[in-house]
């Protein structure tokens, strides 16, 4: 790999207080690879509720059922199949993270949760290439307890850089800084560890493989609230497209001159925009920006670079994976054929 919450509630109101709801917010994170210095971005998404709701100022509320999600990009079983550190077939990847959350108008400022996982993924080799099921994963939080500050909203949000502790994960026990808020560890084949330290932010050259040497931080907002003092007004209706802006239609890639007109929708209720990648293995043959208006069908015409000229002189059709990355919400990949 090269160098990824108005005044205070009378008790019988608190009494009768309607659970609360789960909260459900995607993060983009920019994660620093240990294996190779670079930031690349991954979107996390944190999940759960905070009850009771509302809660009186200075009262305690447990964060429940919260988890963690995440989908690492397609080509990172790739790699660690072409470095020997996964292996046909399927590959059983046992990991620990550690996670701080941040109290918004609650106390404490943070809190650190300690997580253990196993990603599966199952890599098979086609035509000389190695190919692999999605590695998604997602993490059962323990419930963790807060107390509530001033009348308003209090909640709670994925923390912000430098908020984990020093972590005992160097040679022979010694401890390490990690820079952001969130540390996954993943122990691969022969003894191999792959590392990312995340924190809320994007890099400067969002999701490539082939990584950035700086980043921008950004703020986190809570993906759980409730009230304090009273209940909170009903939240504005989502966007249902929000976390997936973008479909894929095209079943095929069709070559047209120096352009290759990709199929997709803008699924969410603004413009889309952001970028997309046809790739074979680890080389770029085509690319370029889209920009598609809310709800609408467009194709997407992105010039083919030198090496997918030279793939389609050499083969009338190849096999390619298409990434459409938003600027904002989960890239969507689909496998299929380049024809010229």
């Amino acid at each position: 790999m090269r160098r990824a919450l108005l005044g205070l509630a009378l008790a019988a109101a608190l009494a009768a207080a309607a659970p609360a709801q789960a909260g459900t917010l995607t993060t983009r994170n920019a994660c620093l690879y240990a294996i190779d210095g670079y930031w690349r971005d991954l979107d996390l998404t944190l999940a759960g509720a905070a009850a009771p709701d509302p809660a009186a100022p200075g009262a305690p509320f447990t964060l429940g059922g919260a988890s963690l999600r995440a989908d690492l990009p397609s080509w990172i079983p790739r790699y660690g199949y072409n470095l020997g550190m996964l292996v046909a077939g399927r590959n059983e990847i046992p990991a620990r993270v550690w996670v701080a959350l941040a109290g918004t108008n609650a106390a404490p400022a943070a809190q650190v949760v300690e997580l253990a996982t196993t990603a599966v993924t199952t890599i098979t080799v086609v035509e000389g290439q190695p190919q692999a099921t999605p590695i998604s994963v997602t993490v059962p939080v323990p419930d963790t307890g807060w107390t509530a500050g001033a009348a308003g909203t209090a909640g709670v949000a994925q923390a912000g850089a430098g908020t984990l502790p020093p972590l005992p994960l160097g040679p022979g026990g010694t401890t390490i800084a990690p820079q952001g808020s969130v540390y996954v560890r993943a122990e691969l084949n022969n003894s191999a560890r792959f590392d990312l330290d995340c924190q809320p932010g994007r890099s400067a050259k969002g999701t490539t493989d082939s990584g950035s040497d700086s980043f921008t931080a950004q703020p986190a907002q809570p993906f759980a609230l409730l009230g304090v003092g009273a209940a909170l007004p009903p939240p504005p209706a989502a966007d249902p497209h929000a976390g997936r802006p973008m479909r894929i239609r095209s079943t095929v890639l069709r070559r047209r001159g120096r352009r290759v007109g990709v199929a997709v929708t803008c699924l969410t209720r603004t413009r889309c925009a952001g970028r997309v990648r046809v790739r074979r293995g680890g080389r770029l043959l085509a690319g370029g920006r889209y920009v598609v208006a809310a709800g609408r069908r467009a194709t997407v015409r992105v010039r083919l670079t030198a090496a997918g000229r030279r793939a389609l002189r050499s083969a009338r059709s190849v096999r390619v994976r298409l990434t459409v990355d938003p600027a904002a919400g989960r890239t969507v990949a689909r496998t299929l054929r380049l024809r010229s």
